[in-house]
Parts: structure tokens; C-alpha cells; sequence
């Protein structure tokens, strides 16, 4: 893909999360929980540190790990798990970009993802702590 194609892709993922998926719970619990478990296993302190940190083999990885799964929930009709899996794996590619909008919106985008993942973490340690 090249990087105009990629541009185009990462800005409507990003409308579509401002048209749509802010609005709709279930899509802002999957994101905040799988964000907060990308973070957890990279021993990151939120999404953005775990962007600044990850190495290109690291990034390389995840990315493919995240585009299969979004394939797989794609085939099995689970579209708000693939629409989740692809908007984070191309947060993660949109923190390599230089172009000065998409940065702009990635930094939006990170601190997005960074408080849906405190919020899922906040309300799944709740829950978890009720007797």
C-alpha cells in the first residue's frame, strides 16, 4: 500500500470512528479493552508510550497480528471486533508518518484510544472489586 493510499484509509477509519463509533458502547469497550491489553503485554504506560517505544520488527508484527484478526472477525461477521482490530493497527502504522495532518489526528486518535482503554480498565477493576 502505498503512503497517499494509506493517508486516504487512516482518515476515514478515523471519520468513521467520529461519525459512528464513538457513540456506540460496545465498540468503545472492545477498543478500550484490547488497547489496554496491547499495553499491558507491551509494558507500556498508555497506547501512545507503547507507540513511541515499539521497535519496527515489534510494529511489524503487531500490525499483521491485528490486520489478520481483523480479517478473521471480518469473515465471521463480527464487524465491530474487525473495525476495532484495523483502527489499531493503523494507529500504530500513523505514528511512522510524517504527513502533518495525519499527524495531527493520530496524536487526537492516541489520546482517543489512550482514554478508552483507562476507561475499560477503571470499570473492569470496579467490577472486579465488588464483593
Amino acid at each position: 500500500m502505498s503512503e497517499a493510499d494509506f493517508i486516504t484509509q487512516f482518515h476515514g477509519v478515523v471519520d468513521e470512528l467520529d461519525k459512528v463509533g464513538r457513540a456506540d458502547n460496545e465498540t468503545m469497550w472492545l477498543l478500550g479493552s484490547l488497547a489496554a491489553r496491547l499495553v499491558r503485554e507491551a509494558k507500556a504506560d498508555n497506547w501512545t508510550d507503547l507507540k513511541l517505544r515499539i521497535g519496527p520488527k515489534s510494529l511489524e508484527e503487531l500490525v499483521t497480528t491485528l490486520d489478520s484478526q481483523a480479517a478473521t472477525y471480518q469473515q465471521d461477521g463480527k464487524t465491530k471486533q474487525a473495525y476495532v482490530a484495523r483502527l489499531l493497527g493503523i494507529s500504530l502504522v500513523a505514528g511512522r508518518v510524517s504527513e502533518p495532518r495525519l499527524r495531527q489526528r493520530d496524536q487526537l486518535l492516541n489520546n482517543f484510544i489512550d482514554t478508552a482503554a483507562i476507561v475499560f480498565i477503571e470499570n473492569h477493576n470496579a467490577a472486579n472489586a465488588r464483593p
